[in-house]
């Protein structure tokens, strides 16, 4: 069944695979603002709702949580049916996610469908991940990073129309009018995707790969998922990463709240940016990104038989 699910498209259909790091490029560009422009939409929110900022954040939390750990059972089922159909999926979710929070009046149905949002973003992550470590064997550090890395960068190229079109129509068309950009930038890219045909190698695959294993030290052992969950080491890198990912999401969320507290958030620094906006909404995803590639690229590159630290 596994196998015919993955065969639904004819290998002659399927599309250039730097084309399709391309498009899983776009598509995670498309859903960052989802967690980095959240800042921006927490004091409106709150005054519109009349509800306490604690209140506000917790869509937040309930965000993160769908979006970090579902993403194991939804990568199975990219496995069982293709990034295809599973990224279109992930593409209504997340538009759905921002205009539904923009048409509700009630905090529990803000929760309800930002949360439905984050179903759709662990897709959308999960799933060009994935298919990049599928294709790109021979560049895994390379295309795993660039394609993760789009999650800081998308929010860098968007934030500024985000923030104008918030303070100019407010935070409920905001999020109608993003949504729909952002799913059907998903949609589009999802197209592209496909898996690869069963036994496929890039050309020379065997030489390249004699080549890598002589010049790093990597394990010899492909381990399952099970076998993963039994060695102590990757407890030793879960909370690694879960520590480094907890004081970024902290200050993400509250960038807009401190930098009213201290009235910097209207300050101009650069090219009609503001601190917050320059500083931190632009420039935190980025280093951050950038940190957070480092560091996964070195866990996976123990769990591996081929190498994913090397970056080309």
């Amino acid at each position: 069944m596994a196998a015919t699910a993955a065969n639904l498209i004819h290998p002659s259909r399927i599309i250039n695979r730097w084309a399709q790091l391309v498009a899983g490029i776009f598509a995670m560009m498309a859903i960052a603002n989802l967690q980095y422009a959240w800042t921006l939409f927490t004091k409106p929110m709150q005054a519109h709702l009349h509800v306490s900022l604690t209140a506000i954040q917790g869509i937040f939390s309930a965000f993160i949580l769908v979006e970090t750990w579902l993403v194991p059972f939804e990568g199975y089922l990219v496995d069982r049916i293709g990034p295809r159909l599973m990224l279109g999926v992930g593409a209504v979710l997340v538009g759905l996610g921002w205009v539904m929070s923009g048409q509700v009046e009630s905090l529990g149905q803000v929760y309800f469908w930002y949360c439905i949002g984050g179903i759709g973003a662990g897709i959308v992550y999960g799933g060009t991940i994935g298919n990049a470590l599928k294709w790109f064997p021979d560049h895994r550090g390379l295309c795993v990073g660039l394609t993760a890395g789009a999650y800081g960068i998308g929010t860098a190229s968007t934030i500024t129309p985000v923030a104008n079109m918030l303070k100019i129509s407010g935070y409920q068309h905001t999020f109608v009018v993003w949504g729909i950009i952002q799913g059907i930038v998903v949609l589009a890219c999802a197209l592209f995707l496909a898996r690869p045909p069963v036994g496929w190698t890039p050309p020379n695959w065997a030489e390249k790969a004699a080549k890598i294993k002589a010049k790093i030290n990597t394990s010899t052992v492909n381990m399952t998922p099970w076998q993963m969950l039994r060695q102590p080491s990757f407890y030793v890198i879960y909370l690694m990463m879960t520590m480094l990912a907890f004081g970024g999401l902290v200050v993400t969320a509250q960038l807009n709240p401190m930098a009213s507290t201290y009235h910097v958030d209207n300050v101009i620094v650069a090219f009609g940016m503001t601190a917050l906006v320059a500083n931190h909404i632009t420039v935190v995803p980025i280093r951050s990104g950038v940190g957070l590639r480092l560091g996964a690229n070195l866990g996976y590159l123990k769990f591996t038989d081929r190498p994913t630290w090397n970056p080309f």
